[in-house]
């Protein structure tokens, strides 16, 4: 059975959008960034970025795709001073109830990305989940495809398990 499979993230810089998008096409995803209605570039921008991390804010944000018209969601987020960043804690806090087939993606610059993934887990009530953590160095090295394989499989794994559970259900 083809199961349709969403790649959210929230990108500043462009690296974990160049994840997504990686992991959109060797899942045959859809991809849906996420976008927001003010800028965050420059010194002002990268500020404004960590107070909202730090204080946990709830930036608004604006999608296109539902992912309660999907079977399973990856989301992609990158670490800000230690935690997800703002836009995806406004995603979650929008979409946590319909995120229960997910798998969870961090790009960080040198700390936070397990402690981050975590974070994400629980706010969408999952106890387990494929999770992946990159550096931003190893992103623009590019070794995605090496970095991300075991990932892929993991979230195939995941994906191709919800046949079963569909059949146990209707039994």
């Amino acid at each position: 059975m083809g199961h349709r499979i969403l790649v959210v993230c929230y990108s500043r810089s462009g690296t974990a959008l160049r994840v997504a998008k990686h992991l959109s096409a060797a899942l045959g995803a859809d991809l849906d960034p996420i976008e927001e209605l003010g800028s965050r570039k420059g010194l002002g921008g990268y500020l404004r970025s960590a107070w909202e991390a730090i204080g946990k804010g709830l930036p608004t944000i604006r999608t296109r795709k539902d992912p309660r018209d999907y079977d399973f969601v990856v989301l992609a987020t990158p670490v800000w001073v230690g935690t997800m960043c703002s836009p995806m804690r406004s995603y979650l806090h929008a979409h946590a109830g319909a995120l229960r087939n997910v798998a969870f993606f961090a790009v960080m610059g040198g700390r936070g990305g397990d402690d981050t993934v975590r974070e994400m887990q629980m706010q969408c009530g999952v106890a387990e989940a494929a999770t992946c953590v990159l550096t931003q160095h190893e992103v623009e090295r590019g070794d995605l495809e090496q970095r991300c394989a075991s990932f892929v499989r993991a979230i195939r794994a995941a994906v191709d398990s919800l046949d079963g559970a569909t059949r146990s259900a209707a039994a």
